[in-house]
């Protein structure tokens, strides 16, 4: 009678065993299937900060005019190359994006109106005309050293502050009034401030 009974209960021992097995393979499905759905759900979920899904942030961003506005540190350095630029003084080499809120006007007075102004208090000073070798001797040195101030202006060069003030900066510009163009305090301004952090903190 013994010997009648094993059969039996070994065939009940491989069910439960193979019922085991399903079981943990219907889990480890479930499991998997459940955290492929929560990361469909993340990517379809707004962000918090740009009120966007993944899916279209890409796009968005690229279009919006914060994004048109701030400094984008794989752009900045993504080239070395300078641009020639002609001034009374001389060519100059001009970086693609300048710091510490160097624009047109800036240029001008600091690569124009400052060597002319250098070159005609030097002849001043040493008491002798005008020729046209001294305007090219002093002309050659003011070149040096506009050149030198260049390469410290280029915003490439700047550290991270550096370009942290260049993104306020120009926040505050883009999205002040005609009224009050330099409205730092304006709630546009803050807004676009927030989202600029939260979007550089996540880049680095």
């Amino acid at each position: 009678m013994a010997s009648a009974s094993l059969p039996f209960h070994t065939s009940a021992a491989s069910l439960t065993q193979a019922s085991r097995r399903v079981a943990v393979r219907n889990k480890k499905k479930n499991i998997a299937q459940t955290a492929v759905r929560l990361k469909e759900e993340e990517g379809s979920r707004p962000s918090v900060v740009l009120g966007t899904r993944t899916s279209e942030e890409a796009e968005k961003w690229g279009n919006c005019k914060l994004s048109k506005v701030i400094v984008h540190e794989e752009e900045l350095f993504s080239t070395t190359e300078m641009y020639p630029e002609q001034f009374s003084v001389g060519e100059l080499e001009m970086p693609k994006a300048f710091g510490y809120g160097v624009k047109n006007a800036e240029k001008k007075l600091l690569f124009e109106d400052l060597p002319q102004a250098t070159i005609h208090m030097t002849s001043q000073v040493r008491h002798r005309s005008i020729s046209e070798d001294s305007i090219t001797a002093d002309s050659e040195k003011e070149i040096r050293k506009a050149n030198l101030l260049v390469k410290a202006l280029d915003l490439r060069n700047a550290n991270a502050a550096g370009i942290a003030y260049e993104n306020r900066r120009r926040i505050v510009e883009a999205f002040s009034t005609p009224d009050n163009p330099f409205d730092p305090g304006r709630t546009e301004v803050q807004g676009e401030f927030g989202i600029t952090f939260d979007v550089l903190k996540t880049s680095f």
